[in-house]
């Protein structure tokens, strides 16, 4: 049996694939098979426990899109009273992604074809609209669709009054010759990005990129944001930062 706490708490956060039944609980997804349901969202427990808001998890939805042999979740991001942000289970990989488009209800259509479509309805306080996810395309009615990883605030100082330099960024990866990976970064819990900056490809495969923040890039907690860029294929196998406490300098 499920324990009443670790339920489904949306009228929408209900789903059954292949695989068993999913839904949204309290503190993640679960997966229910006829046993005790067994959380699936630990590798993003960071997301539920800094990103989440919490007080519209009720308003969650979740699909299955057999076409792809993925689970879809769009829940809220803090602060926002809609869902903004949808999180996607990869059922191959078993790996988890984050896509910036939310949905309000999800559903599975096979009109005007006999091939079933996924279609999500988007709800925001000043207009909402229906859009398709098709296969191969990163736009749809100009609604884009970016996949992205966002850490969570990472405290890279020795004391909270202290603070710490960035110095440089390292992505280990594998991209197509003209690949492009955005990394973003966010200091000391503001919501506008400090930096922006991309690793470019000249050559196809597997690399490992360093770059060097610009001076000046310091704070107590830092949080950042991976993106492959619009069209662009790349995976990602880890992600590091060089710092070090303020107005020390560190040989390269």
């Amino acid at each position: 049996p499920t324990r009443s706490e670790y339920g489904a708490l949306s009228p929408h956060g209900l789903v059954g694939t292949p695989y068993g039944w999913f839904f949204i609980g309290f503190n993640g997804v679960y997966q229910h098979q006829g046993g005790d349901s067994e959380m699936i969202s630990r590798e993003i427990r960071w997301f539920w426990r800094d990103s989440l808001e919490a007080s519209q998890i009720v308003n969650g939805a979740i699909t299955y899109d057999s076409h792809r042999d993925r689970l879809l979740v769009a829940v809220a991001c803090r602060g926002s009273l809609t869902n903004n942000c949808t999180l996607v289970y990869d059922f191959i990989t078993q790996q988890w992604a984050r896509y910036s488009f939310g949905a309000h209800h999800f559903q599975t259509l096979s009109y005007p074809t006999n091939n079933p479509q996924l279609y999500w309805a988007d709800k925001t306080a000043a207009t909402g609209g229906v859009y398709r996810m098709e296969e191969g395309l990163v736009t749809d009615l100009g609604n884009q669709i970016h996949p992205y990883f966002t850490t969570g605030w990472l405290t890279l100082a020795e004391k909270p009054t202290s603070r710490s330099d960035l110095q440089e960024w390292f992505l280990q990866n594998r991209r197509d010759a003209s690949g492009r990976m955005e990394l973003t970064t966010y200091v000391d819990a503001g919501t506008t990005a400090l930096f922006t900056d991309t690793a470019t490809s000249t050559t196809g495969g597997y690399q490992i990129d360093r770059l060097a923040f610009p001076v000046g890039i310091n704070g107590n907690r830092f949080r950042f944001r991976l993106r492959s860029i619009l069209g662009d294929t790349c995976e990602v196998t880890a992600f590091g930062v060089d710092y070090a406490p303020s107005g020390v300098v560190t040989p390269r």
